[in-house]
């Protein structure tokens, strides 16, 4: 098993904070990075 500190990702979930700052990088470059409409 994969400790959890050598896991980025998993390392987020177990950090409510990182996992919202996560979040909005990952949404932020979708909206970003998605065509005009």
């Amino acid at each position: 098993m994969i400790p959890v500190e050598t896991h980025p990702v998993l390392e987020a979930l177990a950090d409510p904070a990182r996992l919202r700052l996560f979040a909005r990088l990952v949404l932020g470059e979708r909206v970003e990075n998605a065509p005009r409409a």
